[in-house]
């Protein structure tokens, strides 16, 4: 079954705080990091099919996908496939 967790982030474009709130996020999930293995390809699909700004909510913030693949890193993934189709 497949779990989910929100977590509230007010700041949009602080690389920091959303790699904290991402962190709080992932560790509600609780086994997520536990299934990820180093030599895993990860998969990571934003909605970035229109040319709208960050702030409209309308696609995947670029900083959260930055911080996503900043703690993948920590957990030592090195296969990060960004897919964009458009």
């Amino acid at each position: 079954m497949p779990e989910v967790s929100i977590v509230k982030c007010k700041e949009i474009s602080k690389l920091d705080i959303i790699e904290k709130a991402l962190h709080k996020a992932i560790s509600l999930i609780g086994r997520l990091i536990s299934k990820i293995v180093r030599n895993d390809v990860i998969f990571i699909k934003p909605n970035i099919l229109s040319d709208k700004d960050l702030t409209s909510g309308a696609t995947t913030n670029p900083y959260v996908i930055e911080a996503l693949i900043n703690i993948l890193r920590e957990y030592g993934v090195k296969n990060i496939i960004i897919y964009r189709k458009g």
